[in-house]
């Protein structure tokens, strides 16, 4: 059998690290970097013929920008080897002006993997280079836990080269695209428990993949100083309870989340709220 046939269910793995790398944004079915900065974590995926294990960081800030990497290696039971995988994200999140507590994440992404020995003597390296957008919510309980369902999808640009020795003896591109849909179980704000399901659609065939990742979340958000009395201005602001932050006037927010209500600056900072992006009226 020639090396080239065994690309699908490389492929399809590569795509797997693509739609499942370590992440923390809510839109990626993981903690809010709202809540913790940084978060360490690993990952197991499987497609048809394949699998994968990586290990990783990601790190973010209150503001909604995220970033990963990780690290592993994919296994293909054809090949019976080994090869070197590497995975990069960076993404925004943004919360909807209707429901704080539901984000869409633009992102980009990177894939690569190395080391894939054929019996022949070639190997095969993979390239993906992806952009998509996630969207993912949280649903919150009264026992620390919480559920954060989630969905992405992203076009994927793919090249594959064999080389026998140093030179490329055969080379393909694929335009593909992907998709992921899972639930993220977090405890604590702090471990999260995350399976998902991703697909690979190119030339009318469609390669799945299931993971499931484990994740630790830390560096705390230090919350602002509580106002002393009579502390803030008189300015009229727009409350939101459920994510316990108030707008000012000239906000996108202002008046347009559910469930808020208007109240002096001052009376919110009194019942706890917190202001938009740290910066008062």
């Amino acid at each position: 059998m020639k090396p080239i046939l065994h690309f699908a269910s490389l492929a399809g793995t590569s795509l797997g690290l693509l739609t499942t790398t370590v992440h923390a944004q809510t839109c990626m079915g993981g903690a809010s970097f709202k809540q913790r900065t940084a978060q360490i974590g690993a990952e197991y995926s499987r497609s048809q013929s394949s699998n994968a294990t990586t290990a990783g960081v990601s790190l973010g800030d209150t503001y909604g920008t995220f970033g990963s990497l990780g690290l592993g290696r994919v296994h293909d039971d054809n090949l019976h080897d080994n090869a070197a995988a590497f995975s990069a994200r960076l993404g925004v999140g943004i919360p909807l002006p209707s429901a704080p507590e539901t984000e869409l994440c633009p992102f980009i992404s990177l894939g690569v993997i190395n080391g894939a020995d054929f019996p022949t003597g070639e190997s095969l390296s993979i390239r993906a280079y992806g952009a998509g957008l996630g969207v993912g919510g949280r649903l919150r309980s009264d026992l620390g836990f919480e559920a954060v369902p989630f969905a992405s999808g992203a076009l994927v640009y793919e090249t594959e080269a064999i080389r026998q020795g140093g030179p490329v003896v055969a080379a393909a591109e694929n335009h593909l695209v992907s998709t992921a849909l899972g639930v993220g179980f977090v405890f604590q704000e702090a471990f999260t428990v995350t399976p998902s399901t991703s697909f690979a659609i190119a030339h009318g065939q469609t390669i799945w993949s299931y993971g499931l990742r484990l994740s630790f979340a830390f560096g705390r958000v230090t919350p602002p100083t509580a106002p002393v009395p009579g502390d803030g201005s008189l300015a009229t602001v727009w409350v939101n309870p459920r994510a316990r932050l108030y707008y000012c006037s000239g906000s996108q927010y202002y008046g347009g989340t559910a469930g808020g209500s208007f109240m002096t600056e001052r009376e919110a900072l009194a019942a706890g709220y917190s202001p938009e992006r740290g910066k008062r009226c």
